[in-house]
């Protein structure tokens, strides 16, 4: 589903979920739905291009806090130099965050390569500004449809050559 769709899907109901009281009152349902929009309507859409060159996604891996599995998940990104800054929509009460929060290893694909970094959280960070700076349109969208934004800073290691990919020039 392309964002013009998407947006215009949740500019639609906005509406009648303000008349309910649902961005207000009701923070745990919107992040409910939202979560359930994200997880089983967009990201299975947009997960086999994310973090391929062009795409405004990246792929974050984080190790589950609880299970220990491998856990991927989509991400807006901005990158500066060997740092990529997310805004959790959701804040801490992300599970992802959760997981960063136990382990701050991560892989990220991004740019068409995974690399790997450590993440923190940034609390005194302001995240609408730094979503403006990454993208002014997922600003937008965030402020309506996250509940409790937060930043987080992932330090990247050095790009490192694929040893899977032989050298073309033999």
């Amino acid at each position: 589903m392309p964002d013009r769709a998407l947006a215009a899907i949740t500019d639609s109901c906005r509406g009648s979920w303000e008349r309910l009281g649902c961005f207000q009152r009701h923070t745990p349902m919107k992040r409910r739905l939202m979560t359930f929009m994200q997880v089983r309507l967009i990201n299975p859409r947009r997960v086999l291009r994310a973090g391929n060159p062009g795409d405004p996604c990246a792929l974050l891996e984080t190790v589950g806090r609880r299970s220990g599995k491998r856990r991927r998940i989509l991400v807006g990104y901005g990158l500066d130099g060997n740092v990529l800054w997310i805004v959790a929509h959701h804040g801490r009460a992300a599970a992802y965050v959760q997981n960063l929060l136990a382990d701050p290893q991560v892989k990220v694909k991004v740019e068409g390569t995974w690399r790997t970094g450590t993440a923190q959280l940034v609390p005194d960070d302001e995240p609408t500004r730094r979503l403006k700076s990454i993208d002014p349109g997922i600003a937008m969208a965030a402020k309506q449809l996250g509940t409790s934004l937060l930043t987080i800073r992932v330090d990247l290691d050095a790009p490192q050559a694929d040893p899977q990919v032989r050298d073309q020039r033999k």
